[in-house]
């Protein structure tokens, strides 16, 4: 059964996903193939030309697509088709049991069609922000003009199977995690012969 990980910027879903990996699942993230296409060094002469960049860095590019839709549009619909790919080869390749994806812009990118169930994290606004200053160092003003950018969280929740609320300590999350795997594992069973 393929399911999706999606939320918020500061959910918490990259830490449901370590902990489903700890678990034995098979996990692949959108946001680390991304950092890997980053890498590539035709990929990087591409972005540079396309959004019109001096040199390539990560922070000129956030600047750019941040401030211009238009070029966010172009990176999305380059990068992304790439990104698809490898995770449809990893789900492919994993089949035949819970694998998971995880992808933050699941609804934005039109990809819950390739999923069997979606998981939203969800958590309180505050909370996110307080995550995203200490664990990445992303200001109060940064992290909301990026959650601007994605669609809602409420609305995440509403079109998502299943919803992990993500508001107390590690313990709480976990129990959530695995109650959600006992529901995720049950619903593969009722379609398995």
């Amino acid at each position: 059964m393929k399911v999706a990980v999606t939320g918020s910027i500061g959910s918490g879903k990259s830490t449901v996903c370590g902990f489903l990996k700890r678990a034995g699942y098979p996990v692949i993230s959108a946001d680390e193939v991304n950092g890997e296409l980053l890498h590539n060094e035709d990929v990087k002469k591409d972005i540079v030309s396309l959004l019109e960049l001096e040199k390539f860095s990560r922070e000129a590019i956030s600047c750019a697509i941040f401030e211009d839709n238009s070029k966010r549009k172009k990176l999305n619909d380059y990068l992304h088709p790439k990104i698809l790919e490898k995770v449809l080869a990893f789900l492919e390749q994993n089949k035949g049991g819970l694998v998971f994806a995880e992808i933050p812009l699941l609804y934005e990118a039109g990809w819950d069609k390739y999923f069997d169930a979606s998981v939203a994290v969800i958590t309180d606004p505050k909370i996110a922000e307080e995550r995203l200053l200490k664990e990445r160092h992303i200001s109060v003003a940064e992290s909301r003009k990026r959650r601007l950018k994605q669609l809602a969280q409420e609305e995440k929740a509403r079109r998502s199977d299943y919803q992990i609320l993500n508001n107390g300590d590690i313990s709480h999350l976990v129990n959530q995690i695995e109650v959600l795997i006992n529901l995720l594992s049950e619903r593969e069973n009722e379609y398995t012969i």
